[in-house]
């Protein structure tokens, strides 16, 4: 679903509104496990977002659901 959005929108004909500059999208995004936290959740799916611009921008990162509420570093 998250890919066929970015492609939306980088399909979309955006030139009358913004000329010659493109308009794309970066997705980072997580899923969630028993015990995890809404601090934990939103922080993985920033780094994945931040993962996913560092690396050429206009594409989406999905991380892994992790289970027991840890993070891929072990933390909470």
């Amino acid at each position: 679903m998250l890919e066929r959005l970015r492609l939306s929108v980088q399909d979309h004909p955006w030139q009358p509104l913004t000329g010659n500059l493109p308009v794309t999208v970066s997705v980072g995004a997580t899923g969630s496990g028993p015990g995890d936290t809404q601090r934990r959740i939103l922080g993985a799916a920033d780094k994945l977002l931040y993962e996913a611009k560092h690396s050429g921008r206009n594409r989406c990162v999905i991380g892994p659901v992790v289970a027991g509420g840890r993070d891929r570093s072990g933390e909470r």
